[in-house]
């Protein structure tokens, strides 16, 4: 109706009809330059003289009258007749119209902003995904081609030992039948169980459970991280590689003697580094009996490393917050469990949080348990045994203060509601949870089983069920040569000067000659044309739609032709 309305104002349309509360605009004719005029509600007739040209000459303004029946004679061709009320309420009409016309135009705008919103904001992230496949993002982050479910479990070990056990007994098995189903895997990663001797003594720990945690990121359909983060802060790590200028900077904070020479024993400037660094030495290179055989020599060394480790990391802490602003500082007090929980789940993309799940235990009476071991291994008061250096009860209290932080601040802002899940019990005997003489304790333990299978059912169920948006064969294809591209990029180094060629016959306008690299096998070809597909959107003004196609990518009879076929319909895809 919008251009209806627009085409009788511009006089381009042949007088298609169309009803509104302005009349009924017959199509104009050009038989006699005799006007009649009648007193017919909404109805105007438009007196058209002939023309040399063969067109139709108008004036464009329809003719009303509100007196009787009138008959007019028009002396000039193409001219008529009108009243002075009669061209003023024209023009008050025509006004309208305009206005009326603008407010369509704004409509239209509005709804084009709209629909713009919707596809770039309100769209699922599943089909999101698919088109950016299918428009060859070279930035995109891609699903897991394997059918995996990989849940990377972060917690204080110590405090708790009973809720893991029986997550391991009666929840994951549940879980694991039921991604069997679907023809997944199921597979959990606790670091607590596996962290051998040798990768303590090299200081690998820390890496190990990142590299871990990364890895379930990757891998899993659905959620993939856990965390039963309760009282205890848990272990912060001693550096295992610091920067040469960080290092040499932090010194100059040291004051005690002692406390540089022990630095200087176990630190050693590595200028091969790119950046220099002072690496760590392994604790079995300056005490031996850490990873002996006997017992009782192996708790000797293990004591004196920890005597060792503790008076530089106060040392080190205390420097670095004097020496660095708050955001550097942090690597060097926060917890391994602080930064598994900032890897998993306050620095992971909202999609990968959103299934994050935290099993928050809350023992009531807590604090009004008096001192003991027990008690240590639940929140971490003791330090050790002993007290090696001056100040352990202030890193106490700032370890309290840095989980209040992590728990009330951090991670309750990050979670939804329905992610967190609250359990509140009492210490109970000297152990504080003892499911074999409580029966409080039982039933907390079978109810967080039952939530967490729950949960993690639901999350699975649904995350499988969005993946089976992706697997068209087309789609599955242009993810594949995707991750071929983005694994060729990663490894890349150098070959400017070739890339300089692409990029000008990329910007020269008047060539229609294909590019063609050539050369031997084992030369570079497809990692210089992946990183040319990568680099192409910011060489070019209008960002390109590239069909990425590398061939036998796979090894699989007739692979060409399922390409050559697969190329043309993601071509046809993207010049729609």
């Amino acid at each position: 109706m919008y251009r209806n309305y627009r085409s009788c104002l511009d006089g381009t349309a042949n007088g298609a009809n169309m009803g509104s509360e302005l009349g009924y605009y017959p199509r104009p004719t050009a038989t006699s330059s005799k006007i009649t005029l009648d007193n017919t509600p909404a109805l105007a007739t438009i007196a058209v003289a002939p023309s040399t040209s063969g067109l139709p000459v108008t004036s464009r303004l329809p003719v009303t009258s509100t007196a009787g029946t009138t008959e007019a004679i028009v002396n000039n061709p193409g001219s008529s007749i009108i009243s002075p009320e009669e061209k003023a309420k024209i023009k008050d009409q025509t006004r309208h119209l305009d206005n009326m016309l603008s407010q369509i135009d704004e409509l239209e705008n509005l709804m084009k902003t709209k629909i713009a919103r919707i596809d770039s904001k309100e769209m699922s992230p599943e089909i999101k995904l698919r088109n950016e496949a299918l428009r060859g993002s070279t930035d995109l982050i891609c699903p897991p081609s394997a059918k995996i479910v990989r849940i990377f479990t972060s917690s204080t070990f110590t405090d708790t030992k009973h809720e893991r056990n029986m997550l391991m007994r009666e929840a994951y098995p549940k879980i694991k039948a039921h991604c069997r189903n679907f023809g997944y895997e199921f597979q959990v990663v606790d670091m607590r169980w596996g962290v051998r001797d040798e990768a303590t003594d090299d200081h690998m720990g820390t890496e190990l459970c990142l590299k871990e945690l990364r890895l379930c990121q990757q891998l899993s359909t659905g959620p993939s991280f856990v965390s039963l983060l309760s009282h205890k802060y848990g272990y912060i790590a001693f550096p295992r590689s610091i920067a040469a200028d960080e290092f040499e900077s932090l010194m100059t904070q040291v004051e005690d003697p002692a406390t540089v020479r022990l630095f200087h024993k176990w630190y050693s400037r590595d200028d091969n580094a790119v950046p220099p660094a002072y690496i760590l030495a392994s604790i079995s290179t300056h005490l031996p009996d850490f990873i002996s055989m006997d017992r009782d020599r192996q708790k000797v060394g293990k004591e004196q490393w920890w005597k060792e480790s503790e008076q530089m990391q106060h040392a080190l802490e205390s420097a670095a917050t004097r020496v660095f602003d708050q955001e550097t500082a942090r690597k060097y007090i926060i917890s391994v469990t602080e930064a598994e929980v900032e890897e998993g789940l306050l620095k992971a993309e909202d999609s990968i949080a959103r299934q994050a799940i935290w099993l928050r235990r809350n023992i009531e009476d807590i604090d009004r348990q008096e001192s003991s071991y027990a008690l240590s291994r639940y929140t971490g008061e003791r330090m050790r045994t002993n007290m090696y250096y001056k100040g352990a009860q202030e890193k106490v209290e700032k370890a309290h203060r840095m989980l209040r932080e992590l728990k009330e601040h951090r991670m309750e802002r990050r979670l939804h509601s329905d992610q967190i899940l609250h359990y509140n019990v009492h210490w109970v005997g000297p152990e504080g949870i003892d499911p074999d003489t409580s029966e409080e304790h039982r039933k907390y333990l079978a109810r967080l089983c039952k939530d967490f299978t729950d949960n993690m059912i639901s999350l699975t169920t649904q995350a499988i069920r969005n993946r089976y948006l992706l697997h068209d064969k087309l789609t599955e294809e242009c993810l594949q040569h995707i991750r071929l591209c983005q694994s060729k990029c990663a490894e890349f180094h150098g070959r400017s000067e070739t890339l300089e060629r692409i990029k000008s016959y990329l910007l020269d306008t008047s060539t229609t000659a294909p590019l063609v690299v050539h050369g031997i096998s084992g030369t570079g070809k497809t990692s210089i044309l992946a990183m040319a597909a990568k680099l192409c959107k910011t060489w070019l003004a209008k960002t390109p739609k590239l069909v990425l196609r590398k061939k036998n990518t796979k090894p699989v009879e007739g692979f060409q032709l399922k390409t050559s076929r697969s190329a043309a319909s993601s071509a046809k895809y993207k010049s729609r």
